[in-house]
């Protein structure tokens, strides 16, 4: 393992202390309402929105220089460079450096540069009431407004707390940097997620009206989260759609409908997983218990008819689990759960149905992994799961082995994809028409709010890429039409888990 050196850095030569400013052209009204929004909405803006100044910096760097002078450019070449890092794409970066390091000129921004180019920097996504934000580290090329994506994270947007989105995607951001760095320690390359992609010129200015919704819309989203945080209470309830899984795919059929657990006033029931065993089928899941906020594994056994047996215990532990992922290997059944807490992903073998279970090996040891789902394919056992962190856990990372029980190893991209819209599995993979389906959450509203089925076009240790085919978000039932988040397909049946929020005092009182 390498390290990284830092050889030189270039500052501003003026001082900017500014948290947030917007520069509009003379049009005083304009600039007045947003004054007036920046006091009320962004004033706890952290310092990861602050420009800062060379004062600032404790740290002796062997090169300082104020912007690349002419005079400057022999002296940067010299210092024989892997990469140059600038952060801010007015940068003036003469077209000779960006050929000199061997891994050329590397760029931050914060929005879509193909719809809003790079004018205003996240502020039109939120004057444009769009769900989610960009963050893109980028190579330039010598074409301008012309660049080459290298790692992009996409986020929902806060509208809740502004300062809070901000102060979110910025220490975010910085996690891809460190990505693409461990890339190119441990490859020696740089790997881009696709071609080169030019910034739109949008240029327009937005209007009093622009910043007032928004304003409107802040104040509304705030008072929502408030009222459905104290006096609303979440509940899971698991279904089966009888057919195959093509009529979700194609168009949506959710006529055949039917419960297959209902939740209670204590319990909700979440994450189907259907496995077929001899000639019985049976339906693992997470059973969650409101009033102690911890959730355990429980199975049910599905009859021809639709119907199901009572509730069974099959793991519990101390901590909260939940997600199981069941399949078959030779004569044993296999699971991987949600097990956050114990800070790792493990795998267990059924050694007595129903609840015999023995800790087989840490699959990823020293991780703590979200949703993690095993396939295989190619021959070879593929691993699916989201990093546990702090607000949106949008990362998403693959590892592989040759062999169940033998050593598993990162993707060579880890993480390959972060997007709200599709990383978070939403269930096992299946195979549809000889392409290989992945379920993955999109939380592009909210969380469980609705899956998107993507078809992986390209599965190796070195390479990922997948398309959305459909979203499914109907309303399953009429009382449960506020979420779906994890799928199961079977043989002529899929289950889902279906989500409604129910009006209740309890949760107000606990708080």
């Amino acid at each position: 393992m390498g390290k990284v050196e830092l050889s030189a850095f270039i500052l501003n030569s003026e001082k900017n202390k500014n948290a947030i400013k917007f520069h509009w052209p003379d049009n005083p009204q304009l600039k007045r309402v947003s004054k007036v929004f920046i006091r009320i909405f962004m004033r706890r803006v952290s310092k990861t929105s602050r420009c800062f100044n060379r004062e600032d910096i404790s740290i002796e760097f062997p090169e300082v220089y104020s912007y690349i002078l002419p005079d400057k450019l022999d002296k940067v070449r010299s210092l024989d460079l892997d990469f140059v890092l600038c952060f801010s794409m007015s940068a003036n970066i003469p077209i000779s450096l960006i050929g000199s390091p061997r891994h050329g000129v590397w760029i931050f921004h914060h929005g879509d540069i193909t719809k809003y180019g790079v004018f205003k920097p996240y502020l039109l996504e939120l004057l444009k009431n769009e769900l989610t934000s960009n963050i893109g580290l980028y190579k330039l090329t010598e074409n301008q407004y012309t660049y080459v994506p290298i790692r992009k994270s996409i986020y929902r947007i806060n509208y809740s707390s502004i300062p809070q989105h901000l102060n979110n995607i910025h220490f975010r951001g910085a996690s891809l940097i460190t990505d693409a760095l461990n890339n190119l320690l441990n490859h020696d390359k740089v790997s881009i997620l696709s071609g080169s992609q030019r910034a739109s010129n949008y240029t327009c200015l937005p209007s009093i009206g622009d910043i007032l919704k928004l304003w409107a819309k802040v104040i509304k989203t705030r008072s929502t989260n408030i009222i459905k945080y104290y006096f609303f209470e979440e509940e899971w309830g698991i279904g089966l759609i009888k057919g195959p899984e093509e009529n979700l795919i194609n168009n949506g059929e959710t006529s055949k409908f039917s419960w297959v657990l209902r939740p209670t006033k204590r319990y909700y029931f979440a994450d189907p997983c259907l496995i077929k065993d001899r000639n019985s089928t049976y339906v693992f899941f997470e059973k969650f218990d409101m009033k102690k906020r911890k959730g355990n594994i429980c199975y049910i056994e599905l009859k021809e008819n639709g119907a199901s047996d009572k509730v069974m215990l099959s793991m519990d532990v101390p901590y909260h689990i939940a997600y199981p992922c069941v399949f078959r290997y030779r004569e044993y059944i296999y699971m991987t759960i949600e097990e956050a807490e114990s800070n790792s992903i493990n795998l267990y073998r059924l050694n007595s149905f129903p609840d015999k279970w023995e800790r087989i090996c840490a699959i990823v040891p020293d991780m703590p992994g979200l949703d993690p789902t095993i396939c295989t394919h190619n021959n070879l056992w593929w691993l699916f799961f989201v990093l546990k962190e702090k607000g949106q856990s949008i990362k998403l990372y693959i590892y592989y082995s040759d062999d169940l029980f033998g050593h598993w190893r990162p993707h060579e991209r880890n993480p390959v994809k972060a997007d709200i819209q599709s990383s978070r599995p939403a269930g096992k993979l299946f195979y549809y028409k000889g392409q290989l389906i992945r379920p993955a959450q999109d939380c592009t509203i909210s969380y469980g709010k609705r899956i998107m089925l993507n078809r992986i076009l390209k599965l190796s240790p070195w390479e990922f890429e997948e398309e959305p085919v459909t979203i499914i978000n109907q309303v399953f039932d009429k009382k449960y039409k506020d979420g779906v988040h994890t799928i199961s397909a079977g043989e002529n049946i899929t289950l889902v888990d279906v989500r409604r929020f129910r009006l209740t005092l309890k949760k107000f009182r606990r708080t």
